[in-house]
């Protein structure tokens, strides 16, 4: 990847004369105010020349709940904007409300690219038999009964995937290292996914496999969103959901509507990048 230099601050970013066409900003919580306070204007593209094209991809926020001084901010940074869009359906709608500004929904970067794009550079595990991917971001205390039920229903091995030296869960097999093309590989080869994590849901989706999506309420939105959006709300499992069959998973039904809603998104991104008036 071609990158810029490192900035300090948000002084030093406001003073370079960046030689950009476009700017873009996205997607995961990038609109949120929490964390690093210096560099919340960069993540609203409050830098760079004037006659920059400015767009956001897929936006998201922590909480759609900013306060009264918040909304003014983000009102002036996105009067800046050509194209507005977010992640998910009720940020659009915040963002819609508090600025007045118009702003579509489209999907995470994550599913622009087909299945197969993904699957060149995976490397499959070296596990042959049928397993449940197990992949869990923070503790969750329904997890380990959703892993166990379908362990018992299904008799697959069960191998979870830690970002952390920490193990969630108890499963037959712990992965606390992996690569990117290592983790495309679990997901390929799985039979079946468990996940608490956004992203680790979108790969259930986007390789086919039967996904039970394990949710707190406290970060339940995005992820049930997203369930909603193909229609998977039974697999979205909250603290006292019911655990549907397997055999209920409609993949090729799943498939289909991503590549509707990837459609949509690319025409929102060539709208606003091929139009010729860069």
């Amino acid at each position: 990847m071609k990158l810029s230099r490192v900035y300090a601050s948000m002084d030093e970013l406001r003073k370079d004369d960046i030689d950009a066409d476009v700017l873009i900003t996205g997607s995961d919580q990038v609109w949120r105010f929490s964390g690093n306070q210096e560099f919340i204007p960069a993540r609203f593209l409050d830098f760079g020349r004037d006659s920059a094209r400015r767009i956001s991809y897929a936006a998201s926020m922590e909480k759609p709940h900013y306060t009264d001084e918040q909304k003014e901010k983000v009102k002036g940074w996105l009067s800046r904007f050509q194209g507005i869009s977010l992640r998910e359906e009720s940020a659009r709608d915040y963002i819609e409300k508090i600025t007045g500004f118009s702003a579509q929904r489209v999907l995470d970067p994550v599913f622009l690219p087909d299945r197969a794009e993904w699957e060149r550079i995976a490397i499959p595990p070296k596990e042959g038999e049928p397993y449940i991917l197990c992949y869990q971001v923070q503790r969750c205390e329904r997890m380990q009964e959703v892993v166990d039920t379908l362990k018992k229903r299904t008799g697959y091995k069960t191998i979870a995937v830690l970002p952390e030296s920490k193990k969630y869960i108890k499963t037959d097999v712990s992965r606390f290292d992996v690569s990117p093309e290592e983790f495309l590989g679990l997901y390929q080869n799985a039979s079946v996914v468990v996940t608490g994590s956004f992203h680790g849901t979108a790969f259930g989706y986007l390789f086919g496999k039967p996904t039970y999506s394990v949710v707190r309420s406290e970060s339940a939105s995005r992820i049930t969103e997203l369930a909603a959006l193909f229609g998977l709300n039974d697999f979205c499992i909250g603290m006292n959901a019911a655990i549907p069959p397997v055999e209920r998973y409609d993949s090729s039904a799943v498939y289909q509507k991503i590549a509707a809603e990837r459609k949509r998104s690319l025409l929102f991104l060539s709208n606003h990048l091929l139009t010729g008036n860069l």
